[in-house]
């Protein structure tokens, strides 16, 4: 009877994570798609002397700390699935 309750509290805490996930995406992807346009700007005004090459940086800064932040929630996801198909006896230990 153990042994039923542990493998669905595996199947339920995988199907958690797969939802954190998927949910916490289009935040993530929003994030980076503003920072990118952000970091546009910024080196449009460097171009035209409004704005200085640490400027840029900064904003090239907080844009790959997004793309990072959205890639680690994407492996989050996909060891999400992994544990998923695991729980659900899909390969052996």
């Amino acid at each position: 009877m153990q042994t039923v309750i542990d493998a669905g509290n595996e199947v339920n805490e995988a199907l958690a994570d797969c939802q954190a996930a998927r949910e916490k995406y289009g935040y993530y992807h929003r994030q980076v798609e503003v920072l990118f346009d952000a970091y546009n700007g910024t080196h449009e005004l460097m171009d035209n002397g409004k704005a200085s090459y640490l400027e840029v940086l900064t904003a090239q800064e907080s844009l790959l700390s997004a793309q990072i932040s959205e890639a680690t929630n994407m492996y989050d996801a996909a060891r999400g699935i992994i544990a998923l198909y695991i729980a659900l006896g899909g390969a052996t230990r």
